[in-house]
């Protein structure tokens, strides 16, 4: 038998995938231009909804591209002390900054240079490593997955407003839940992310829904429509009902609603409802 093309498993792109292409490429075509009409972008909607998917997408395609820098952080440690370090860690920043002979040894990153003090700031030393970047040509794209109103997103965003300000290559592309989004941008001295683009995760197209259904299964054009119309559009149903009929081959819904049901609500029902209160 055959591996499965669908998955289980959130912000994995899987095997058997229904692209947003033109969600994609407005973004892509947005950051790549010379002059970005933001340096903050946002992906929001429900959970499950295929929000990290394009998150992963675009910073893969940034990622190869030889002026872009990209760099993913984690929303619950200290972001600008992650950023610093992941910076320092890529080789065209390295050397820029060995070149430039600043001293980073007060953050542990073993850049000593001789008769120069070090730098002791965390934002100092990203002012630096930024100015350097732009000096080469360089942008730095940051994702944020999962951002919510907390501690560190809010010191992190300060700073990015201040980095942006005095003009360093700098975009930052986030997702989160609607609610969580909508926290943020509440926050006092963060209402400019009101001025940012936010993409909402809009349901995926029946048809072509249908249509992978039919080519990837092998189910008549009923059975596959049928399907689609349970998932209403929605990217994780989409996976799930998929990977259960492969799993079990099953030829008709009745026979795994059950199991849909049940993964449904324990992996999206009841951890939107989990994260809603908890805010």
């Amino acid at each position: 038998m055959s591996s499965n093309p669908f998955s289980l498993s959130f912000g994995k792109k899987p095997v058997e995938y229904i692209e947003r292409f033109d969600l994609k490429q407005t973004v892509l075509t947005d950051l790549m231009s010379a002059n970005p009409t933001s340096n903050v972008f946002m992906f929001t909607g429900v959970r499950g909804s295929g929000k990290t998917v394009m998150l992963t997408q675009i910073s893969r395609e940034l990622a190869t591209e030889d002026d872009w820098i990209v760099v993913g952080l984690n929303p619950t440690r200290d972001m600008l002390t992650s950023l610093s370090a992941k910076l320092y860690a890529k080789q065209p920043v390295y050397a820029l900054l060995e070149n430039a002979e600043i001293d980073l040894s007060a953050f542990g990153f073993g850049l000593k240079i001789k008769n120069q003090p070090p730098v002791v700031d965390i934002e100092t030393v990203l002012e630096m490593m930024f100015e350097k970047l732009a000096q080469a040509g360089k942008r730095v794209l940051i994702t944020v997955d999962d951002v919510s109103n907390r501690l560190t997103v809010q010191q992190f965003i300060s700073a990015f407003q201040m980095f942006i300000r005095d003009e360093a290559p700098l975009y930052l592309l986030m997702t989160g839940l609607y609610e969580n989004v909508s926290d943020l941008q509440n926050s006092k001295d963060l209402t400019f992310l009101y001025r940012a683009p936010k993409y909402y995760m809009t349901p995926l197209n029946l048809g072509a829904m249908a249509h992978s259904y039919q080519t990837s299964l092998q189910v008549t054009p009923a059975l596959a429509q049928e399907m689609a119309n349970l998932t209403m559009g929605y990217p994780f149903a989409y996976q799930v009902l998929g990977y259960l009929v492969f799993q079990t081959q099953a030829t008709s819904i009745a026979t795994v609603l059950p199991q849909f049901d049940q993964i449904m609500q324990e992996l999206v029902y009841e951890k939107n409802l989990v994260r809603t209160l908890g805010q």
